[in-house]
């Protein structure tokens, strides 16, 4: 398993999992190991595209390979571990997932697809959504953002973010009420989650204030014009804050990860 020089692991280390352990005795060891295995690869402590050896990693966790191997196996079946076997099918590689530009490209023109669609339909009848919670996910995730921007001594946690980006999203779907449109949304959900926290991550590094709050901003635009039943506002605003979110991304895909 390959790393970045002087990389530091806060999840792979068998430092790590005793600590888990700890704070929770009854916890099954291969659910820490698979947790901690995630956050890896959601943190990007396991780089995208990199190859990982069950062998090497059992060790580096301080556990044997049999929890190991069953959280690969877990986190293949939810697509953030592919394995490629080889042309006898004898053997297998796992390789941490990974999207090219195009791939990117192609998973956002989907999702523009079902939320464009499921916010016009919120705002027509947004006497289905729960406004209240809607706002509450649209300010959480807009206030540490801007205050981020004034004052970089306050801690920002990437999952954090990322997971309130994807529970407001994912409410708007949802009040739709539409079965297929929540079918459609759930099989690109889990591309989805990755891409949030690897977007968060590029916006703290990348430390540009303008990105940071014209980020933070448009989840509560987006909420307002379904508040006000813009149905056509909101489905515009839609559009340009995805539109966004995969310019933002691709673009510091090669700024930062050349």
């Amino acid at each position: 398993m390959k790393s970045g020089k002087n990389k530091v692991k806060p999840y792979l280390s068998a430092e790590a999992i005793q600590a888990k352990v700890q704070e929770n005795p009854f916890v099954k060891l291969g659910d820490v190991v698979y947790a901690q295995i995630e956050d890896a690869i959601l943190s990007s402590e396991l780089e995208p595209g990199q190859k990982i050896n069950i062998t090497k990693l059992a060790e580096t966790m301080g556990v044997s390979t049999t929890p190991v191997r069953d959280a690969v196996d877990r986190l293949c079946a939810k697509g953030f571990i592919v394995n490629r076997q080889g042309v006898d099918a004898k053997y297998s590689s796992y390789y941490i997932f990974d999207m090219s530009n195009d791939s990117l490209r192609d998973l956002y023109d989907a999702r523009k697809a079902v939320e464009c669609k499921a916010v016009y339909l919120c705002a027509q009848k947004n006497w289905n959504v729960d406004l209240d919670k809607l706002y509450q996910l649209a300010l959480d995730f807009q206030s540490p953002l801007e205050t981020y921007t004034y004052d970089r001594s306050v801690p920002w946690n990437r999952s954090d973010t990322a997971l309130l980006d994807r529970q407001f999203h994912s409410l708007i779907v949802q009040s739709t009420g539409n079965i297929y449109l929540m079918e459609m949304y759930s099989i690109i959900s889990k591309y989805l989650d990755y891409v949030s926290v690897r977007r968060s991550e590029f916006l703290k590094k990348e430390r540009n204030p303008d990105s940071i709050k014209m980020l933070a901003n448009q989840h509560m635009t987006i909420y307002n014009a379904v508040k006000l039943g813009f149905a056509d506002m909101a489905m515009s605003l839609m559009d340009e804050h995805i539109s966004y979110c995969a310019d933002h991304i691709v673009q510091n895909r090669q700024d930062i990860d050349p």
